[in-house]
């Protein structure tokens, strides 16, 4: 199959069966991207944390990204339209029929169940991410670990970060002290 055609009904596919946004995604994303060799996991890795990074919804960045990388600039723009393609036609068809979705029991019920299957997919992206950290090659556990040490320290800048952002939330700082103090981190680190 051509790569654009593939691109396109890969993202597609991706875009009508993901649930929960971006994060929810991941974990689909990341296993299609790797078992069709696409991407390595240590590439679809550093794919979350440059989506991540850059500005738009997270899953938009990451069929922009996989789809530049295999298919030039016509790879990423027919990515990126497929992967937002079943959600834009989803929501027609539910405003033309949102009377009628409003009271639907099955539909109300299938949403609350979804919930909880969101957290765990965000939840095994975030724990595979990590045991990456200690095994380059994560499925194969009788390998002796190989520490990623740019990936421990960017997960424990995460943990740092959310720590900090707790105690922020409790007190209230100065937005130019946490400035000063972010700009020293920054010198220290780096």
């Amino acid at each position: 199959m051509p790569i654009l055609l593939d691109l396109f009904i890969t993202f597609f596919l991706i875009g009508l069966f993901s649930f929960g946004g971006g994060y929810g995604m991941v974990s689909l994303l990341r296993s299609i991207v790797i078992d069709k060799g696409w991407l390595s996991a240590a590439e679809v890795s550093d794919m979350v944390a440059v989506s991540e990074a850059t500005p738009g919804p997270l899953s938009v960045n990451m069929a922009t990204y996989v789809g530049s990388v295999k298919g030039g600039f016509f790879g990423s723009l027919l990515a990126t339209i497929a992967v937002v393609l079943p959600a834009f036609i989803i929501i027609v068809l539910v405003y033309k029929f949102l009377n009628k979705f409003r009271t639907n029991r099955y539909v109300s019920a299938f949403l609350t169940a979804a919930q909880p299957v969101i957290v765990a997919l965000i939840l095994s992206t975030g724990l595979i991410m990590i045991a990456e950290c200690f095994y380059v090659n994560f499925k194969d556990f009788s390998a002796k670990p190989q520490i990623d040490f740019k990936a421990l320290i960017f997960i424990s800048a995460l943990i740092v970060t959310e720590i900090i952002y707790k105690i922020i939330k409790k007190k209230n700082i100065s937005p130019i002290i946490l400035i000063v103090l972010s700009a020293i981190a920054g010198i220290l680190v780096f």
